[in-house]
């Protein structure tokens, strides 16, 4: 619910589990460039490309290691993507995967 209470962002399916996916249905926002700012905070967020005709977007795969920083990825995400929204920043539009 995090996630989806930025403007345009959209949750892909019902995550089970601890692996999670989100896009923007907002062609003026780069979840990509969002996923710059997250690194520049020291989180990896794997880009998915959009293969098969698909909307380009996020991946991250949470685990037992992430508890101690767990809560503070919802606030960074916020952060940054509020900051895409206010700048129009972009990026390379390049996949990438830890």
């Amino acid at each position: 619910d995090g996630f989806e209470a930025c403007d345009g962002v959209v949750v892909n399916g019902v995550p089970v589990g601890t692996i999670l996916s989100w896009r923007s249905e907002r062609p003026d926002v780069s979840l990509f460039a969002v996923a710059d700012l997250m690194e520049a905070k020291g989180w990896w967020l794997n880009r998915l490309t959009g293969t098969n005709g698909g909307e380009p977007g996020l991946h991250v795969m949470v685990s037992p290691a992430h508890a101690g920083v767990l809560d503070q990825l919802l606030p960074d995400f916020v952060d940054s993507y509020e900051e895409v929204v206010r700048t129009g920043a972009s990026s390379d539009d390049a996949g990438r995967y830890a």
